[in-house]
């Protein structure tokens, strides 16, 4: 074995320490991997692997090293940066070095590594007596909240808001005692595990007292509520732990409740694809596609909040859609404020990175040019009438004395770094101004000198020029050596000649050198000045952010009603749903060579509760029905919708069991995983929520999958506390029948052309049922052989002949229906959860 230097002692120091990270080790200009973490990162990164000793080694420049580390992190790793805190050519032995920052998913901090128009969001979790408490920041923007849920169905509240947030990472004690469902919800989140004296009230009340500088939490409403308090003290301390800060863009701490938002579950959020399809996990295909049209990054984040928590407060909604419907009617009002838009940055993060002190001089020149816009977005609302754009108004900060103090020190295009100088005006500090006139009079000195010396020695080629080894030098031609003076000092001979110095180039040298030293480090200081001035200002510079994502959210929404010719909606608490000619808002946008063809709906408790939808697969049942409910969702976040006309009561939960897939990861079969979620369905749901039924009981045999299908309808019809609203495709064409004995059922059908052999989707969804499947005429459009068609219509006449007999041939040899007792699952699956 090979003897440990220096040098790898300290390095494996760190690494025992952060044992659940890969350390990025800097050495001199590179930051370097070792050993399995050098082999997985010179895989991941695509860099060259190679060995020191025999030990794997990879490294990565140091000033490209912020993409190589989000590579690592987006790839799900954790990152301890250890870095050099002296310089090594002053170092007495062993240079001095320091984890200076953890990198993990949910506390990425700069725009590059994060998705502009996404929040990054950690939780943080902690459970006593199957009561929760729940703590959610971004370090990004300085976000921070906590909440808890103590009452009867706890679990699910928090599985709903962890569906909401959506987070990157979860923290929870190592000794938790938390539900296997919890992390079927947190599928593909890193879950970090904390030791468990860090969810300690005493010890979580005491950081979040210490950072807030208060001597209670009664002013944040968490006096009260320990569990909220633990998981949010166990969150600070982690983000101060990898952040290496005092974390001071974390300025505020927000009690919310859960309530007064619709609920959309896991399942439903997927169905629906609000935000990632089905086909690729991306936003090609969704809601949040149409939806995203805006200006600003916080705006973008702002309407994917928006559609995580569709509102039920009628007030609230129809006061979003006033303010929408006036930009729509207002197209000068519309445009001139997202051209005003347009150019801001994001205020949100750059106020976080000014908070964190790692913002640059180009960062504090994006917020003042963005600060600049205030005025001329108060002018544009000042002619606005509803309530929300005069709320918006005088919300808004001006903010001119931080702007023209931004404005007289910093330069329009400074450096990019903030320690080598080309950040400050001229005119701004005297001292600068000064050393300046050093630094460019000994440049012309330079010049001068150069001129002096080619006359005074007659060498025609002598140029005075410098390099970081020799500093400034006279270099003279080959042909002009026997000319050089006794007072030239030789230093170097090249290819073209030799170089020389003389004791009063050296002099005016030192005098230039130690001014630019003296420029960068003056420079520097006047800047963090600067900064700390924005920084005093963050909590209005963020008010302004939190005003802007709004009004880009609000004119987005009316930029994409006008253009794709949305209507507003009538929105009230009764229990109706009523649309004339609703299109679906993603399918219609992705027809390239036909145009949608629109449907109504009328649904309601009283007459029109459920609606039994058939037709052939193709004709668009499964595109109708989900189509109310994204009209249903778009009015709730305050949106136009796609329609001609639209009431719509308020819906306080959306259900959706759609599609049949096997849950292999946990032994759960396509019947199983249908039963699960109509359990879920029948047991959660109210007389305000909106029912999707697309398929129930395709899982298993035919008489099984009937009876199933029929037994829900029946229940949701019957049943006295629900009355609920529900669209219930199917193929099984038994259930037209359930109009004849319940009221409140009604048929229809999606209209379809037949000719001779062929036939055509008109995709209008006419009312009454249709017992017609068209199941080999779809297998011939899909391009099935014709050989296998051919059969299929002889198998297809066999079977009408027997069952025109009264004879049913799928059952006739199987004797007993052993299969039946198949009925008895939904049963004891809803009877199991109420348990």
């Amino acid at each position: 074995m090979s003897r440990v230097t220096p040098m790898m002692k300290q390095y494996l120091t760190f690494k025992r320490k952060h044992s659940d990270c890969l350390i990025l080790f800097r050495v001199g200009d590179f930051f370097e991997l070792f050993g399995d973490d050098a082999k997985l990162g010179a895989k991941i990164l695509g860099i060259t692997l190679t060995a020191r000793s025999g030990e794997p080694l990879a490294g990565v420049p140091a000033k490209a090293v912020d993409g190589y580390m989000t590579t690592l992190v987006k790839h799900g790793y954790k990152v301890a940066v250890v870095d050099q805190l002296e310089d090594a050519s002053e170092a007495k032995g062993l240079v001095k070095r320091g984890v200076i920052r953890i990198l993990t998913p949910g506390t990425l901090t700069e725009s590059a590594m994060l998705n502009s128009n996404e929040n990054n969001y950690i939780v943080s979790i902690f459970e006593k007596s199957k009561k929760y408490g729940l703590a959610l920041a971004d370090v990004s923007t300085g976000e921070f909240r906590v909440t808890h849920f103590i009452e009867g169905v706890a679990l699910e509240e928090l599985l709903i808001e962890l569906n909401r947030i959506d987070p990157n990472e979860c923290i929870i004690s190592e000794k938790h005692n938390l539900s296997e469902i919890i992390f079927e919800t947190l599928e593909n989140v890193m879950i970090s595990k904390l030791e468990d004296y860090r969810f300690s009230f005493n010890s979580s009340y005491q950081l979040l007292t210490e950072h807030f500088k208060t001597k209670t939490l009664e002013g944040f409403g968490c006096e009260d509520k320990p569990l909220a308090v633990s998981a949010a003290g166990a969150l600070l301390d982690y983000l101060m732990e990898t952040q290496k800060s005092k974390l001071d863009n974390v300025r505020n701490m927000s009690l919310y409740s859960t309530k007064g938002y619709m609920i959309i579950d896991r399942t439903s959020f997927k169905s629906l694809e609000l935000t990632k399809n089905a086909r690729d996990n991306t936003s090609k295909g969704t809601l949040i596609e149409i939806l995203d049209k805006s200006c600003t990054s916080m705006g973008g984040r702002f309407i994917r909040r928006a559609l995580n928590r569709p509102l039920v407060e009628v007030p609230k909604i129809n006061e979003r859609l006033d303010a929408v419907d006036e930009f729509v009617g207002n197209s000068f009002a519309r445009e001139d404020m997202r051209s005003t838009l347009k150019p801001i940055q994001d205020l949100e993060r750059l106020a976080s990175q000014i908070s964190l002190r790692r913002a640059t001089a180009r960062d504090v020149v994006s917020i003042k040019n963005s600060l600049k816009t205030i005025p001329t977005i108060t002018k544009i609302l000042k002619t606005l009438q509803s309530a929300a754009a005069k709320r918006i108004s005088k919300e808004l900060h001006n903010m001119k004395p931080l702007i023209t103090k931004i404005e007289k020190a910093i330069k329009e295009s400074p450096s990019a770094t903030i320690k080598d100088g080309g950040i400050v005006k001229s005119g701004y500090n005297q001292e600068l101004d000064g050393l300046r006139e050093i630094s460019e009079g000994g440049r012309k000195w330079i010049i001068k000198y150069e001129l002096e010396e080619k006359s005074k020695t007659g060498i025609k080629a002598l140029r005075i020029e410098y390099n970081r080894v020799l500093g400034y030098y006279i270099q003279v031609g080959k042909n002009y050596l026997n000319l050089v003076p006794e007072n030239y000092i030789f230093k170097q001979e090249v290819t073209s000649g030799k170089r020389f110095i003389t004791s009063e180039l050296k002099e005016y040298e030192a005098k230039i050198l130690n001014a630019k030293d003296q420029i960068n480090d003056l420079e520097y200081k006047l800047f963090c000045e600067i900064r700390d001035a924005v920084h005093k200002e963050i909590a209005e510079i963020l008010v302004n952010a939190e005003k802007i994502a709004e009004l880009d959210c609000l004119t987005t929404f009316a930029e994409i009603s006008r253009n794709n010719a949305y209507v507003r909606p009538t929105v009230n608490s009764s229990y109706k749903i009523a649309i004339t000619n609703g299109r679906h808002p993603v399918v219609e946008k992705m027809l390239l060579e036909q145009s949608f063809i629109p449907n109504d709906t009328i649904m309601n408790n009283k007459s029109d509760q459920i609606l039994i939808i058939t037709g052939p697969n193709m004709s668009g049942k499964s595109t109708y029905i989900r189509q109310v409910a994204l009209i249903t969702l778009l009015a709730q976040i305050g949106c136009f919708v796609p329609a001609e006309k639209a009431t719509l009561g308020v819906v306080d939960r959306i259900f959706t069991r759609i599609g049949a897939s096997d849950d292999i990861s946990k032994g759960l079969s396509t019947f199983l995983v249908e039963m699960n979620e109509t359990a879920n369905i029948l047991n959660n749901a109210t007389k305000r929520s909106l029912i999707i039924l697309d398929e129930i009981g395709r899982g298993t045999s035919t008489y099984d999958g009937v009876s199933i299908a029929w037994a829900v309808a029946e229940y949701l019809h019957n049943s006295k506390k629900l009355g609920t609203k529900t669209l219930f495709a199917t193929h099984y064409h038994q259930l037209i029948d359930l109009e004849k004995y319940l009221d409140r059922v009604k048929n229809y059908s999606i209209q379809v052309k037949k000719k001779e052999d062929k036939i055509l989707f008109l995709h209008k969804i006419v009312p009454g049922g249709t017992d017609k499947s068209y199941g080999i005429q779809v297998a011939k459009l899909s391009g099935m052989p014709d050989a296998v068609i051919s059969r299929a219509k002889e198998i297809l006449q066999f079977l009408e002949f027997q069952s025109s007999r009264g004879e049913d041939v799928t059952e006739t040899q199987k004797g007993p229906k052993a299969d039946s007792i198949q009925t008895d699952l939904l049963g004891q699956i809803a009877d199991g959860s109420k348990a």
